[in-house]
């Protein structure tokens, strides 16, 4: 009676201290040894029962730290006050552990209880010593090992830190610096890493440099990934100096690769001035697409805002490219200038320098546009051709279209400024038709005014071609006798 008595009050002081069965460890110690004295280790014989707090609590705590060792481990592992696990297992109710049964005090079929060994997620528990997760649910079920409850189990290296965990903090237990969350693990412990100890730990690259804590290495120490560099991208293992082609915003570049000392940037990447577009205009930071209004001489513009393919022509002393960036059409050394037939360059209208168009026809081979634009009145494949007595046109010293001056004698009617220039020799500004009073040889006339088919016949000594063009009817020797 004294024993049961004894029993009770061990129970309901784990009431008190708890609150409630499920979170105690176990109870199969108390059950067992109630009413039964413990052995003395030492002594090998019966002591008195001891029931105080720190046994219970050794109890407890040897199965939180192996939910899941195998019943030969547990068997063979005495528990503090309780004596040889061997009397308790001789002492439990007999059953069996493969008999696919829930028998004795197996808390499911097979598993749990002090004989037995612990059930896997999802099985039937009592207490926690029951699971191989150590965790079993106010529902009476086994649950699974989870990074966040309370419970050092799975493959953890310490409470819900390590292996498949989050990473344990200083002073937990580690098993490599992989289970340390400043990754170092010295003596099985995670400890504080230091980033000016002239040693390389934790996660540098290099000796108190790189990783996530220290700060970046300089150019040639090693390196994992660029962000454990300084100044240049990490490339083979190691730091690398800046350059304008290493694919990283680094050195005095404001954007990747442009910027600063390298070339300038395209619009839409980052800058700090004009300088550093190519645009030469940086607002707010970021270059901006040349304009025509920006104020600013960029993209394609020979000045500011004007000349180039895109932008209004630039007036008189406004720089230019070529003529076309001028609003007189005229570019005369770098500088827009008013057109004129003797600036000594092509611009306005004309087809070649100082000729042309507006200005005076140019002379052969020239280039023309039209006819008007040369001297020859022929423009051929875009250049004038020198005048001939066959090319259609009065050029030359032609008197009129392709006669006079050095060409055949005009007809009738043609301009001239000679009498030579007329087949009758007879020039009053046209020449004029032939006549026997014209003083002057010509028509069918054989000498001046006289013969032919049509004038009087000719006085002796005149020339003749037949006796009919003859006073005398006599023509010798083209004379007349």
């Amino acid at each position: 009676m004294r024993s049961l008595a004894s029993w009770l009050l061990a129970v309901g002081s784990m009431f008190v201290v708890t609150g409630c069965p499920l979170f105690v460890k176990d109870d199969y110690t108390l059950r067992q040894n109630a009413g039964k004295p413990s052995p003395v280790p030492d002594a090998g014989h019966d002591a008195a029962t001891s029931m105080d707090a720190r046994s219970d609590a050794s109890s407890r705590d040897a199965r939180v730290d192996a939910p899941s060792e195998p019943d030969a481990a547990r068997d063979a592992a005495p528990e503090a006050g309780d004596g040889d696990a061997t009397d308790a297992r001789a002492d439990a109710p007999s059953s069996s552990c493969h008999d696919g049964k829930k028998d004795g005090d197996e808390t499911d079929s097979d598993c749990g209880g002090t004989t037995c060994t612990a059930c896997a997620p999802g099985r039937g528990c009592r207490f926690g010593g029951d699971c191989t997760s150590g965790v079993c649910g106010s529902n009476g079920i086994c649950q699974t090992s989870t990074c966040v409850d309370g419970v050092k189990n799975g493959s953890e290296v310490g409470v819900d830190c390590g292996g498949p965990c989050p990473r344990c903090n200083a002073g937990q237990p580690c098993t490599s610096l992989l289970d340390c969350s400043a990754n170092v693990c010295e003596e099985d412990l995670c400890r504080v890493a230091a980033c000016g100890n002239g040693v390389r730990d934790g996660a540098e690259t290099d000796v108190d440099c790189g990783g996530p804590l220290c700060g970046r290495c300089a150019a040639g120490l090693q390196c994992a990934a660029s962000s454990d560099c300084r100044d240049g991208p990490c490339f083979g293992g190691k730091c690398r100096s800046p350059s304008c082609s290493d694919r990283v915003a680094n050195g005095t570049e404001t954007d990747v690769d442009c910027g600063g000392n390298c070339s300038p940037c395209a619009a839409s990447l980052a800058c700090t001035w004009d300088g550093d577009c190519a645009s030469s205009s940086c607002v707010a930071g970021r270059c901006v697409a040349p304009s025509c209004s920006d104020s600013r001489r960029n993209g394609s513009e020979s000045d500011v805002d004007c000349g180039g393919p895109d932008c209004p022509a630039c007036a008189d002393g406004e720089t230019c490219s070529v003529d076309g960036d001028c609003r007189g059409a005229h570019c005369s050394n770098g500088t827009c200038r008013s057109a004129g037939c003797d600036d000594g360059a092509k611009s306005g209208t004309e087809t070649d320098v100082d000729c042309g168009g507006s200005c005076p026809p140019c002379a052969s081979d020239e280039h023309c546009a039209v006819a008007a634009d040369c001297a020859s009145a022929v423009c051929s494949g875009h250049a004038c051709a020198a005048p001939s007595c066959s090319d259609g046109a009065e050029n030359g010293t032609e008197t009129d279209v392709d006669c006079g001056g050095a060409c055949a004698s005009c007809a009738v009617a043609r301009t001239c400024r000679v009498n030579a220039d007329c087949s009758s020799r007879v020039c009053t500004g046209s020449c004029v038709a032939p006549s026997c009073t014209d003083h002057v040889r010509n028509g069918t006339e054989t000498d001046v005014d006289c013969g032919g088919s049509n004038c009087p016949r000719c006085a002796r000594t005149e020339r003749c071609a037949s006796p009919s063009d003859c006073e005398s009817g006599s023509c010798s020797q083209a004379t007349c006798r």
